[in-house]
């Protein structure tokens, strides 16, 4: 999941610098070198997104257990679009 998600991250930072020297009527690579960066920003956030979200899910079910509430319980394949309900 995290090569997936890394790749779409470099696609959708490529694509948000291209379109914002499209917006100024720029050439599109006109910066060469800022369309690396911003893709390996959004790369690495992508990459990173999936192993954010198991921890914070780990922080939230070690408070409700704290509280004597179930845990939560994961329904949905993506990262990011699944919804999460408690355990019954």
């Amino acid at each position: 999941m995290g090569l997936a998600s890394g790749l779409v991250g470099v696609a959708i930072g490529v694509s948000v610098q291209t379109y914002t020297n499209a917006l100024r009527k720029l050439p599109y690579l006109r910066h060469p070198y800022m369309h690396v960066f911003v893709g390996a920003t959004c790369g690495y956030i992508g990459y990173k997104l999936p192993s954010w979200e198991e921890k914070l899910i780990q922080d939230i079910n070690s408070i409700r257990i704290e509280k004597n509430m179930g845990p939560l319980e994961r329904t949905g394949p993506l990262t990011g679009f699944g919804k999460w309900q408690d355990r019954e």
